[in-house]
């Protein structure tokens, strides 16, 4: 571009010199990476500016579920085209970066405050929009005590078909937007081992056994109309809110029968005051009151057939009781209309988390989210022809909606309806038990190929597979298409999965213990509990969950979190490519799952690293590791850093607290150096302005194997060591 042309902006461009710019996106940045003008720090000159553009897609909620631990972002995909292809092509990514403020200093840049990454998959799809879907992200917060109610700002950058940079919380997305949000983190139990811990009691094994050391000392406890009463007497809190379940009890018997309301009021709490009387009529006939909380929006998580909503807490005060009681709960059922005309025929399930009252609250309030996984199995249908659907989603304080009024209107609460798009695939019939693997190693199958490599980023975990082979613990996951009603007394089915080396004939079974955790909703709460699956005398596990709810005698529901279904130890097997499948036991017959791909990786990468010279005022001579080099000196040397998967190095000089010279080279990776990565390559260091003292060289080398479904990369490190001193012959090793 020359100097004196005018850089173009986006309001001058027209939809179709937008809709070319986004086909061709990636060849634009390639040859440019500040083409649009959105990388600051670029010497590069823009040939356009485009900044945060949301005609496409955007942000429609960012919320926390504090008894999970996990972070939601719904996105809305927007317009019909612009997504790279239909459903039946690659498409493209929507990206986002979650980043948490842990400090409170209001930069995101602390070491741990880059939280990782998740994406979907979108397309080209015609008909109404938006679309919604929901990427998550599971997080290991440090959790303070329920006294010191613990609100952190945390932010999300969605980025189209650009991956925001790591470390980076002021990326600035060409086509994406950047949102920050409050949470709230859940409290720390006070646990049995906590107690011995503050009053620095030494733990006599005999005497503590059988104790159970993580269990919480005291459950918190619900407060009593009476006791909130008190504590709201100073903050505008109504008693028909504070008091609502006695109110809502006699609203729902006024609206048949307006004569017994004073009565049996009396009968139940005293005298009625005047605020009563209010609160009662509002209930009657101003439902929908979204003063305290406000369902915002829904989306579906696509590759695990989990629909989430977010809503906001929006006053600190309100909600039964601080986070040392039980406070309240925020329920919200889910419903669907499945042909689109207008009614919303099934319920799927209600779902629900537990608010308090938050002194402080920030402004725009405290942004929650609930989750709920269904069966979607029949709804499926090739990429040829979408499957979007309505879902309806009922937010309702301290009541549940009923299952058998979609319409429902709460007295505390909202509705909120939305497109989602179910992920194509294989229709199953109704009442057929089929399994399916949807994600191994936390990655979904449609990122896997057909050599077994991901690439991708994780269902829960945060990382970014590239070309990833699989190591450690293989979690393989997925569903069983209309499982058994076991909550209602249902026989559970029987399960068994295999795995082989590609190209061979015989399958194996995995038959290791393994724990999950099932997620227990009974119709009115939550609950979680641990459990162990192992096989049976055939090698078979059972499956352990239940979607199916019949109204109104059984509202029951079991979810295995993360739809865990094995734990695949490949430690002790050759590396290569695998095959993994599941089988199930049914009353027809057996019926095998899709075959998935896996390839394996367990050998860590190479690391060596040696001081082979040192050159002081111009004269280079033979060095040695551990010698005594003067300040000012340039220490050279050789690394190797190597493997077949190889991800990158970074080489670095400790103690870093005096600051030492960076190395050259410090780091690469294999966008630029391809595997198996560095043989014997040249390192030096450049020692002018040190300090005298003891220092060690570090090389870590990392491979892109998905460790134990969690992380990326295998990892050694080697070191060297020299010292920085005026005394002493140079490049001598002390004695």
């Amino acid at each position: 571009m020359k100097a004196e042309e005018k850089i173009r902006k986006r309001a001058e461009l027209n939809e179709r010199e937008l809709m070319d710019l986004r086909a061709n996106f990636s060849k634009l940045t390639l040859s440019n990476p500040n083409y649009f003008g959105n990388v600051a720090a670029s010497k590069l000159k823009p040939e356009l500016i485009i900044s945060k553009d949301t005609m496409y897609e955007d942000i429609a909620c960012v919320g926390f579920n504090p008894q999970q631990d996990i972070l939601y972002a719904i996105i809305r995909v927007k317009l019909n085209y612009g997504y790279r292809g239909n459903l039946c092509s690659a498409g493209s990514q929507e990206y986002v970066r979650f980043y948490a403020d842990w400090n409170g200093d209001g930069d995101f840049k602390d070491t741990d405050e880059d939280l990782g990454m998740a994406s979907v998959n979108v397309h080209d799809i015609p008909g109404s929009k938006p679309l919604n879907y929901c990427v998550t992200l599971k997080l290991d917060p440090k959790k303070k005590p329920c006294t010191m109610p613990q609100k952190v700002k945390v932010r999300a950058i969605l980025s189209w078909n650009a991956v925001p940079t790591p470390g980076d919380p002021d990326y600035d997305p060409v086509w994406g937007e950047v949102e920050d949000r409050w949470i709230q983190i859940e409290p720390a139990k006070f646990l049995v081992a906590d107690l011995f811990q503050v009053a620095k009691v030494k733990l006599d094994p005999l005497l503590v056994k059988g104790l159970v050391l993580d269990k919480a000392i005291a459950e918190p406890v619900a407060l009593t109309p009476v006791e909130l009463k008190e504590i709201y007497k100073d903050v505008d809190v109504p008693e028909h809110r504070f008091n609502f379940k006695a109110i809502k009890s006699l609203a729902m018997k006024v609206s048949k029968n307006v004569n017994i309301a004073v009565p049996e009021f009396k009968a139940t709490v005293g005298e009625i005051s005047e605020a009563v009387k209010e609160g009662l009529v509002s209930a009657i006939t101003s439902p929908a009151d979204t003063k305290y909380e406000e369902l915002h929006c829904l989306g579906l998580q696509y590759d695990v057939d989990v629909l989430s909503a977010v809503f906001t807490l929006k006053l600190s005060n309100g909600y039964s009781g601080s986070l040392c009681t039980k406070g309240s709960h925020e329920y919200i059922a889910f419903w669907a209309d499945w042909d689109d005309d207008g009614v919303f025929e099934e319920y799927l399930g209600t779902s629900a988390v537990s608010v308090h009252d938050i002194p402080g609250i920030p402004e725009g309030g405290l942004h929650y989210a609930v989750s709920l996984p269904v069966n979607l199995s029949d709804k499926r249908c090739l990429c040829t022809k979408p499957n979007v659907v309505r879902i309806r989603a009922i937010l309702s304080w301290e009541h549940l909606p009923t299952p058998t009024n979609p319409n429902y209107d709460p007295i505390w609460g909202n509705r909120v309806d939305a497109l989602v798009q179910i992920k194509p695939g294989v229709p199953v019939g109704v009442g057929e038990q089929i399994p399916f693997i949807s994600f191994v190693g936390d990655v979904a199958v449609s990122d896997i190929d057909g050599q077994g490599y991901a690439t991708g980023h994780a269902i829960v975990s945060g990382f970014h597979a590239e070309d990833s082979p699989f190591g450690g613990w293989v979690t393989i996951a997925g569903h069983i298409s209309y499982p058994p009603n076991i909550s209602a007394g249902g026989t559970p089915l029987k399960y068994c999965v295999f795995y082989r080396r590609s190209g061979e004939s015989d399958w194996t079974k995995i038959t290791n213990k393994f724990w999950i955790t099932i997620s227990k909703w009974d119709g009115t709460s939550w609950s979680q509990y641990p459990h162990q699956q192992k096989v049976d005398s055939e090698g078979f596990y059972e499956y352990q969950e239940d979607l199916k709810v019949v109204i109104p005698s059984d509202l029951t529901q079991l979810f295995v979190e993360g739809f865990v279904m094995a734990k695949w130890y490949t430690g002790g097997l050759d590396d290569g490519q695998y095959e993994v499948m599941i089988r199930v036991k049914t009353a027809a017959g057996d019926e095998d799952s899709n075959i998935v791909q896996v390839r394996l990786d367990n050998t860590r990468p190479t690391s060596q690293i040696t001081i082979t010279e040192v050159e002081v005022d111009g004269t280079t001579n033979p060095a040695t590791p551990c010698g005594t080099f003067p300040p000012g000196s340039v220490v050279k040397g050789k690394f190797t850093a190597t493997d077949k998967h190889f991800w990158f190095y970074k080489l670095w000089i400790e103690p870093s607290s005096l600051s030492p010279n960076a190395t050259v080279p410090s780091s690469e990776d294999y966008s630029t150096l391809p595997a198996p990565g560095a043989t014997n390559k040249d390192w030096y260091l450049k020692t002018q302005g040190m300090k005298p003292c003891g220092y060690v060289a570090h090389l870590r080398v990392w491979d892109r194997t998905i460790v134990n479904s969690g992380y990326k990369g295998w990892r050694t490190t080697s070191t060297v060591g020299f010292c920085l001193t005026e005394k002493g012959p140079p490049g001598k090793a002390k004695k």
